[in-house]
């Protein structure tokens, strides 16, 4: 069964309720979802490091505090560095959410913090395709979807002066909880490793050892050992991206 763990700073419970709304979205699509507090993970040696290992996707998440994310999911960043040399989190899929005072409050830095991390570790950043949903006069800023129109990840507004349990309100969250319901279906279509053969024009079975070639008259070829992900070869890398294929 896919595996999707959820890692979050939440400072006052706007972003916790945010990320609990992934976690359903997931959960209702068939797949197993968890919810980590970087709190928790601020040390390599403690912590539910085992369970970020045995996922399939891991989305990050944290309130955006003074134009980036807080200081506990930086902990959490910076103690990621032993995965990093082991290369453990290769492959995986990643994504993000997060969340602030105002429509904008700079959430595109936090979102490219995540990005930045998630292709560090060598994951496949997965945006959430939602189009912007307050860009005509016609629109309803109340009512609109995915209303700060953001594309690399969920950015959500909480007013100042709502607790949690009034924001981020429905509009806010119901890309969360949609976007949650996707990660199954993304991740159930294959690895990431056979995602990118597929992508080059290639099949590969699981476990598989060796090449994977390009179908005739494609340039280049994806190659990779057994367990191993392949190098790149020029002439397919245009392809890799679409994420229509996962």
């Amino acid at each position: 069964m896919v595996k999707v763990a959820i890692v979050y700073h939440s400072g006052f419970g706007h972003t916790e309720r945010l990320a609990q709304f992934v976690a359903k979205g997931v959960s209702d699509a068939g797949a197993v979802s968890s919810l980590h507090n970087t709190d928790e993970l601020q040390r390599p040696d403690a912590g539910p490091w085992e369970i970020l290992a045995s996922a399939d996707a891991i989305v990050f998440g944290s309130a955006t505090y003074m134009g980036a994310a807080s200081a506990s999911f930086k902990g959490f960043a910076d103690a990621s560095s032993k995965v990093y040399k082991e290369h453990g989190w290769k492959d995986k899929l990643a994504a993000g959410f997060t969340n602030s005072g105002t429509p904008s409050g700079d959430k595109a830095a936090t979102l490219n913090q995540f990005i930045v991390l998630a292709c560090q570790h060598g994951m496949n950043w997965v945006s959430p395709a939602f189009k912007p949903g307050y860009s005509l006069t016609s629109h309803d800023y109340d009512t609109a979807i995915n209303r700060t129109g953001h594309y690399t990840g969920v950015g959500t507004q909480s007013f100042t002066d709502h607790g949690p349990e009034d924001s981020p309100t429905v509009p806010s969250w119901k890309p969360a909880a949609c976007w949650g319901c996707a990660w199954p279906k993304r991740r159930s279509a294959g690895t990431a490793r056979d995602a990118v053969a597929r992508r080059a024009g290639g099949i590969v079975s699981p476990g598989q050892s060796g090449a994977v070639r390009g179908s005739p008259g494609q340039s280049g070829a994806v190659r990779g050992s057994q367990g191993q992900s392949g190098a790149v070869v020029p002439g397919v890398r245009e392809r890799l991206f679409d994420f229509s294929l996962l």
